[in-house]
């Protein structure tokens, strides 16, 4: 398999993984839930308000330098961690 294939490949499978871990952690891949607080090493755990977390938000979010978000999901908390989000 030359590289541009085996490259290929490894994108499609890291795709697969995503939408793996989206479906069983959100219910949906294509879930946008709503972020309820954020977690900065630091800081500690803040509140945010009027954010869907999405491929967008959370880059934004880790460019902040925020690791972890809290989203609703069924009426409890769940955390999910931005890098494995992102894939």
């Amino acid at each position: 398999m030359n590289s541009a294939a085996s490259s290929r490949a490894q994108r499609r499978a890291q795709a697969a993984f995503r939408e793996a871990y989206r479906r069983d952690v959100l219910g949906s891949a294509t879930a946008r839930r709503r972020v309820i607080a954020k977690y900065r090493g630091d800081d500690g755990w803040q509140p945010v308000k009027g954010v869907r977390l999405d491929d967008e938000s959370a880059q934004a979010f880790i460019a902040d330098g925020v690791t972890l978000v809290r989203v609703r999901r069924r009426g409890r908390e769940i955390e999910v961690g931005l890098r494995r989000y992102l894939g």
